[in-house]
């Protein structure tokens, strides 16, 4: 993000612009798996899956890979769980009123 970009960031809204962001990704990533399918293009779809090591008590499994940054894999819960806590937080931020920052 430009250092313009930053600056021009409504502190009031960003939570909100935080969850459509982050459902709006989900979406998208459904969107990916569902034309996958129904193009019969499987190893496309393979590539979207993540391993998950069952470590030492569990069974090895892949999940579709909801992460947004490239780098740090999230599985659909953690995304969920992410949106949850945005929500949270506007709430609160939201029935405490608007701060004033002119002072």
């Amino acid at each position: 993000m430009l250092n313009e970009e930053i600056m021009k960031v409504n502190v009031d809204n960003l939570t909100k612009l935080q969850i459509e962001f982050l459902k709006g990704h989900i979406v998208e990533i459904l969107n990916k798996v569902i034309g996958y399918v129904q193009e019969d293009k499987f190893d496309e779809l393979q590539k979207m899956l993540v391993l998950s090591s069952g470590g030492d008590w569990g069974e090895d499994n892949h999940f579709i890979d909801f992460g947004y940054s490239g780098n740090d894999p999230l599985d659909l819960n953690q995304i969920l769980d992410m949106i949850q806590h945005l929500q949270t937080l506007d709430e609160k931020r939201s029935g405490h009123g608007k701060r004033n920052l002119d002072n």
